[in-house]
């Protein structure tokens, strides 16, 4: 508990103004604002519950919600508005003073002096700037789709996904062309085919893009293995210990049949044999809070090709991090997923570098196969 409370603490202290140009009296006011609103319980965003229908969030809202198909307006804008006038400040977090304070409004008067403390708060800033466009990014489930207008700047959201997704100069890439207009009362007829022959290569930009072929009906067994696998990440995620079926342990099993939309002739048999995957001694340091630091279930990450990828668990020891993937719809064969677990190493290794990243596959009949 006092841990926990210690951690709350530093996450208002952090969350106070982003955690930037910190001051005692700011920091107790906002402890009191706290403390006098009525519901005191956390700011959880905006939660999308409502169902085929398009909303509308800044990036800092939708942190947390996931949809299908995520567009990113205005993304080729790099002018922001700024204050009249800001704050520049060095502050080591180890030490009992700033190194630096002074105040400004407009950079074009900085001087030589203070040259390395902007340039020190451009690289913060660009750096934040590529977490949010993170964010943004791993929003989307299928598709992401960047719009922006105006000239055509590097530097932007824009600028940036599409040297990534395209691999040429913009004006090589037909979808990057500026959409010209089409003038029907052009006054010679040389332009008045200039202007259809436009018309027709914007409208060869506005056909459906090819979205693959559609899969084949699922069969029953491997609606049963999808079935499993979300009660498994839905008992992971709530951390429901194996009970009997029978007494308390109803009311969790008809919320998750209910949830997940698992058929009642099916529940029984999936929620004993999630049970028995969760309660083997194998697999207890995966699920057992008590067991380790830290634990993900369907963690995204975005691999070096762009591409959107999913953990199904990932938890964090204090010497080592692993990689789950369920397999329950299988035998237990890991050859053919060797690739597959080899890029999950290879990208965890990259934010865990201090520690060894292990890979596992963990079938139906609960056997545990570190690959």
């Amino acid at each position: 508990t006092v841990r926990a409370n210690l951690q709350a603490f530093m996450e208002i202290a952090l969350n106070v103004d982003a955690g930037r140009y910190p001051s005692l009296p700011r920091f107790l006011a906002e402890l009191r604002e706290l403390r006098a609103a009525e519901n005191e319980s956390p700011d959880e965003g905006k939660v999308g519950e409502a169902g085929n229908v398009l909303r509308i969030y800044t990036v800092h809202e939708a942190k947390g919600l996931e949809a299908p198909i995520v567009w990113l307006l205005d993304a080729n804008d790099t002018q922001h508005q700024t204050d009249s006038y800001s704050v520049l400040l060095d502050w080591p977090p180890s030490a009992p003073r700033p190194a630096h304070f002074s105040l400004f409004n407009s950079k074009r008067g900085s001087g030589a002096k203070r040259a390395p403390y902007f340039d020190a708060e451009e690289r913060y800033a660009r750096r934040e700037g590529m977490n949010l466009l993170y964010v943004a990014m791993t929003r989307a489930k299928q598709a992401l789709l960047v719009s922006g207008h105006g000239d055509y700047a590097e530097d932007s959201w824009y600028g940036r996904v599409a040297a990534v997704s395209t691999g040429v100069a913009p004006e090589q890439n037909p979808l990057l062309r500026p959409v010209v207009a089409v003038q029907e009362e052009s006054t010679t007829p040389h332009l008045r085919q200039r202007g259809r022959e436009q018309a027709d290569e914007i409208a060869a930009l506005c056909q459906p893009i090819p979205t693959g072929q559609q899969a084949t009906r699922t069969t029953l067994e491997q609606r049963r293995g999808i079935w499993l696998h979300a009660l498994l990440q839905q008992l992971a995620s709530t951390s429901i210990s194996p009970r009997p079926l029978a007494g308390e342990g109803a009311g969790e099993r008809a919320e998750c049949q209910q949830r997940l939309s698992i058929p009642p002739s099916e529940m029984e048999s999936l929620w004993r044999q999630a049970q028995t995957l969760l309660a083997q001694a194998s697999l207890q340091r995966f699920f057992d809070p008590q067991h380790y630091r830290s634990a993900y279930n369907e963690m995204p990450y975005v691999n070096a090709r762009g591409e959107l990828k999913r953990i199904d668990r990932l938890v964090e020891f204090d010497d080592e991090v692993w990689v789950l993937d369920y397999k329950t719809g299988e035998t237990a064969n890991p050859a053919p997923h060797r690739t597959q677990l080899a890029e999950y190493r290879s990208a965890m290794q990259t934010v865990y570098a201090g520690k060894t990243v292990r890979c596992a596959l963990v079938f139906a009949g609960g056997e545990l196969c570190e690959v």
